[in-house]
This record gives C-alpha cells, sequence and structure tokens, in this order.
C-alpha cells in the first residue's frame, strides 16, 4: 500500500511496535498501522481490509517522507532502519 510520499511496508518476524521504538531512539520516526490508527493497540482496520491478518498488520510499518528531506537524512534513516531490524533479526536467531 502506498502513496507519493507514504509506503506501507511489512518485516515478517518483526513487531513494527517495538521497531519503532528503536528507531524513535536513533531518532528516525515512523509509525505502525495506519494513520488513522495512530495511537491504537488494536490492529489496523485499513490494514486489515486490505487482506493482512492481524500477525501482519502487527508486523506493518508507515514511512511517511515529507518533501523536503535531504538526501543526507534518506541515507542517516536508511541505515538506522537496516541496522535496527538486523539487530532484532539476530536477537531472534538467538533466542
Amino acid at each position: 500500500i502506498s502513496l507519493p510520499n507514504t509506503l506501507n511496508i511489512r518485516i515478517p518476524g518483526i513487531n513494527s511496535s517495538d521497531l519503532v521504538v528503536a528507531l524513535d531512539m536513533a531518532g528516525v520516526y515512523i509509525s505502525a498501522g495506519s494513520a488513522c490508527s495512530s495511537g491504537k493497540t488494536e490492529a489496523s482496520h485499513v490494514l486489515l481490509a486490505e487482506g493482512l491478518s492481524e500477525e501482519e498488520a502487527a508486523e506493518s510499518l508507515r514511512i511517511s517522507i515529507r518533501s523536503d528531506i535531504s538526501e543526507e537524512e534518506i541515507v542517516k534513516a536508511s541505515d538506522a532502519f537496516c541496522s535496527a531490524v538486523d539487530r532484532m533479526l539476530t536477537r531472534k536467531k538467538v533466542a
């Protein structure tokens, strides 16, 4: 699901709320679920209506990019995102 500046992605095996917190600590701000379900703990009705299961919805992230974002900011956010996902997946393998 995407708009010109907004992308919904799913990372199987990673709870989106955990990734939101990890990225927030790195200064990268994303959301779990859809905009109309922000702040709610249950799965987004929008994602469920799109055919995602409860588990898939819980693994979904919403990334919005402002129009004036710099290349440097995109690289920083991408690096933080990849590092956080790698750490989370590595911890799952060890556990």
